[in-house]
């Protein structure tokens, strides 16, 4: 009976403490249950509150997002162009004709008009002059061009100055290759901060000194020296006594 009695005291309380836990849990979770719905419902309240200005930045943040794309787009498309142009330019026909619109502005003739070097000619001032479109439309960026080409630019002006006064004299009444001159002046202005454009400083050459030299600056005395020795060389020689010729002759006529 006693171990029936301690069976069934050990059982009913072992089932109180497992319904004092679920109790516990229970009430945890309700308490948990609760916050979270006062919190969604303090959320819910604060959308409606402020939605028209959450509204307002969301699409904010969409149009910048898109701003910064088109931006992007936009600076690879110019970076694509610039390359193509470079590539077009630096083509051995188009360096041919550079070099024939150089000596062309040299000299101030040009080739016949229907031979293939003033073909090339006019090929390389025509890309010159879609160059100069593609800047004034910002196609390129102008900056990269400039600091490129300035040079080549300057020292194709008379050649394509040339070039164009034969075209108007015997093929047109307009004046050829208008995207050209606005580029071919700002070429002209343009001053690059690389060492193309930044005068080399004048040093003066090392001269490789030699015994005789070394000699020689030995030698150099200070003017006042050689004043002081210039003027001992008029009185005369010191004669042998220390007296010079004039103390002599100063003696010689108190004597007499």
């Amino acid at each position: 009976m006693s171990s029936t009695r301690a069976t069934t005291f050990s059982l009913t309380r072992t089932s109180s403490s497992t319904d004092v836990g679920r109790c516990r849990r229970a009430v945890a979770c309700c308490v948990s249950t609760g916050l979270v719905r006062r919190r969604y419902v303090g959320l819910v309240q604060w959308v409606n509150t402020y939605k028209d200005l959450l509204g307002v930045v969301i699409a904010t943040l969409a149009v910048a997002l898109s701003l910064s794309t088109v931006l992007v787009q936009r600076a690879q498309q110019r970076r694509d162009a610039y390359r193509y142009m470079h590539e077009q330019l630096i083509s051995p026909e188009l360096q041919q004709g550079r070099r024939l619109l150089f000596d062309a502005g040299r000299s101030g003739q040009l080739p016949d008009d229907r031979s293939q070097d003033f073909y090339l000619m006019n090929r390389a001032v025509g890309m010159y002059d879609t160059l100069g479109l593609y800047v004034r439309r910002k196609v390129v960026p102008r900056r990269w061009v400039l600091e490129v080409w300035h040079h080549s630019l300057r020292d194709s002006r008379a050649g394509a100055e040339l070039l164009a006064a034969h075209r108007r004299a015997s093929h047109h009444s307009w004046s050829p290759w208008p995207h050209l001159w606005p580029l071919l002046s700002q070429a002209e202005r343009y001053r690059s901060g690389l060492p193309c454009c930044v005068p080399a400083p004048t040093s003066q050459p090392l001269v490789p000194r030699s015994r005789g030299n070394l000699a020689g600056e030995s030698l150099k005395q200070p003017s006042e020296q050689l004043n002081r020795r210039a003027s001992a060389n008029e009185r005369g020689p010191a004669q042998p006594g220390g007296c010079s010729s004039r103390d002599q002759e100063q003696e010689a006529e108190t004597d007499s």
